[in-house]
């Protein structure tokens, strides 16, 4: 019959919105630091993960998948958020961006387990160490917690401006800016600076 032909009618019983429990406050303290939501897929691909600087033995893969482009379970937000900052190259900057969603990745018994993780990433002229991290002092204040740095090279980032981010002394996340050379792979011509952390450990 044609979708112009349908003409739109209220339902005729009401309906209430309700809240999204405790990850409200997450997605509250992120969209006051001026951040948009994006909900990406929690299945990405090996090339992807490389041009990140992950090691795919540190993946879990798809048995049978049925396109390269989903061919493994996510050990981390940010890959898939340098995907989408590629993608919008001809859109405004600076562009600030933010995910909550799902991770799998290896627990200390070596098995994969499943973790929520929120990721704040920015990119533009003036995104920075300097900048993500004032962006995560806020974002924790906002939640009422504390943290230490330890500064520690992590793959895929700049050396000297990226730090393991630890929450009651626990490992809890990672804060820095992206390599050039991971920038070359995606295509991406300005500067990015990211924090990741697991939703778990703020919780606490």
């Amino acid at each position: 019959i044609g979708y112009n032909n349908i003409k739109p009618v209220l339902p005729n019983f009401p309906s209430f919105g309700k809240s999204l429990g405790k990850s409200s406050q997450f997605h509250e303290a992120a969209l006051g630091l001026g951040y948009f939501e994006i909900m990406g897929w929690i299945l990405t691909s090996q090339k992807t993960l490389q041009k990140s600087g992950i090691l795919p033995q540190d993946c879990l893969k798809v048995k049978n998948p049925l396109t390269e482009e989903f061919t493994t379970l996510r050990p981390s937000l940010y890959p898939n958020i340098l995907e989408i900052f590629s993608r919008s190259k001809s859109e405004i900057y600076p562009q600030y961006l933010y995910e909550l969603g799902p991770v799998i990745k290896k627990g200390e018994g070596g098995q994969f387990l499943q973790f929520e993780r929120i990721c704040l990433a920015s990119t533009g002229s003036k995104a920075s160490f300097s900048e993500t991290y004032s962006h995560m002092l806020g974002f924790l204040s906002a939640l009422g917690a504390s943290h230490e740095l330890e500064e520690k090279d992590i793959a895929g980032f700049i050396s000297g401006r990226c730090a393991h981010v630890k929450i009651n002394g626990t490992d809890a996340g990672v804060i820095g800016e992206i390599h050039p050379s991971v920038l070359t792979e995606f295509g991406l011509e300005q500067p990015v600076a990211l924090f990741e952390l697991d939703v778990k450990m703020l919780n606490k």
